[in-house]
């Protein structure tokens, strides 16, 4: 019988650092009008549907004060989605193509908490509201997530009609963002997609409806 392999010592260190990597990721993103007949166009092209899925999702923020808005100002974006918490922040760059958005997310509660230095005393939902959080938006979609290749191409529609569409690539820091950015911008034309922005987000529209005083400061904001 041969000798036996010799066992790798656990590293504690590399294990918390793949255990990071798997929970914050980095999203390349662009969102675009739906054209009439897209389902038969990602066919065409490979697509395969992977699911359909009702979102609710619940965003926060500060409502009152010195701080109102604070964290849509700084585009940093706390979500609970069907019973999952979410960070989203974004990320700055130069250079970058219109309409495409680069956000780091964070899934990992525990590091949720200590970003928005909040205790671990209570639920997550019961530690925002005693810092002085409230629902920003509550917005209802339904989903069908397609795939090509190593892209998700997201279809959402709201309850009352409208959809947009979302392609993107989800990358970790290594990766050349600015490649990644090319990448899903080519596919968007590959798919005959037309428009990009952030306008076309369901947030963007939401916004619009309910809180046009912070939609105002946004693009006030994003127009420097």
């Amino acid at each position: 019988r041969g000798k036996p392999r010799p066992t790798q010592p656990h590293d504690p260190h590399n294990t918390i650092l793949r255990r990071i990597s798997l929970l914050m990721s980095v999203e390349i993103e662009r969102k675009f009008n739906v054209p009439d007949g897209f389902t038969q166009t990602l066919q065409q092209h490979g697509g395969t549907l992977q699911s359909t899925t009702v979102l609710t999702d619940e965003y926060f923020d500060l409502l009152d004060g010195e701080k109102q808005y604070e964290m849509a100002l700084n585009d940093r974006w706390i979500r609970l989605r069907n019973g999952s918490w979410e960070l989203k922040e974004g990320i700055k760059q130069e250079n970058s193509l219109q309409g495409v958005t680069r956000y780091q997310e964070t899934t990992d509660e525990a590091a949720i908490r200590k970003s928005l230095q909040l205790p671990d005393s209570s639920s997550m939902r019961e530690s925002l509201q005693s810092a002085g959080y409230g629902v920003l938006a509550k917005i209802v979609s339904t989903r069908c997530h397609w795939t090509i290749d190593d892209f998700g191409i997201d279809v959402d529609e709201t309850p009352d009609g409208y959809s947009v569409c979302e392609v993107e690539l989800m990358v970790d820091e290594s990766t050349d963002k600015t490649s990644a950015e090319q990448r899903v911008d080519d596919l968007g034309k590959k798919l005959g997609l037309v428009g990009g922005g952030e306008s076309l987000g369901k947030m963007h529209r939401y916004l619009h409806k309910h809180h046009p005083d912070l939609l105002k400061l946004l693009v006030a904001k994003y127009k420097k």
